[in-house]
């Protein structure tokens, strides 16, 4: 630029701040040949030149490519429990079995465990500020967390149980086969309804009505 001239470009959010455009044209290429050509071969090539920031495409038809997989040959699904995807699962995929995936089992099963903690909560301060406590893996509490814990598992029995069903639930994940892992499972099933803690009985009506699709990710 001349001599006390000042400037820039704009910012490479808009054509403003492009140093050069060109076209591509002749070769009698059609539209996504066009673009396949500078995607795939010019603008790399341009990429390489020294204080090229980024070479911008526009225009043209973009090659697109889509698998379409037969439906019928879908052997296994892994989902969430929204019976939405449930039944649109069962339409589009009829000879699929579910599996019902863990994160999500256990997103309820920690629902449960705060819905506890927070009826407890109501009639005891001293549990304000815990949520997590309650809720991370126990190898991942901290010394405070861990001994605050085990004060509140013992200060508050129901609390406690709770807490102590939520842990052995997860066991179900490292049951060896189907078979260890139904009896497992109705076990501790029968456990809660011991228990007569509402949140997780609520929880049991919900694993009793997927059984199959949990029981499916231990095999």
């Amino acid at each position: 630029m001349p001599g006390g001239v000042e400037g820039g470009i704009a910012p490479m959010t808009t054509p403003l701040g492009e140093m050069f455009m060109f076209t591509i044209e002749g070769g009698d290429l059609n539209l996504m040949e066009r673009r396949s050509l500078l995607d795939w071969v010019i603008r790399p090539a341009l990429r390489t030149v020294p204080s090229v920031a980024d070479v911008n495409a526009l225009g043209g038809l973009v090659r697109s490519f889509a698998v379409v997989p037969d439906n019928d040959l879908i052997e296994q699904i892994s989902m969430d429990l929204s019976p939405s995807f449930i039944a649109g699962a069962a339409e589009a995929f009829p000879s699929a079995e579910i599996t019902f995936d863990r994160f999500h089992v256990v997103k309820l099963l920690n629902e449960a465990m705060n819905q506890v903690r927070i009826s407890e909560r109501k009639e005891h301060d001293a549990l304000k500020g815990h949520k997590y406590t309650f809720l991370r893996n126990r190898e991942n509490l901290t010394n405070k967390q861990e001994v605050s814990l085990a004060e509140m598992i013992d200060l508050y029995p129901t609390l406690g149980q709770a807490y102590r069903l939520k842990e052995l639930f997860n066991d179900l994940w490292s049951m060896p086969d189907k078979v260890s892992a139904e009896a497992f499972l109705k076990q501790w099933c029968e456990e809660v309804e011991k228990s007569k803690i509402s949140a997780f009985m609520k929880f049991v009506k919900t694993v009793r009505s997927h059984w199959s699709g949990i029981i499916h990710f231990v095999e």
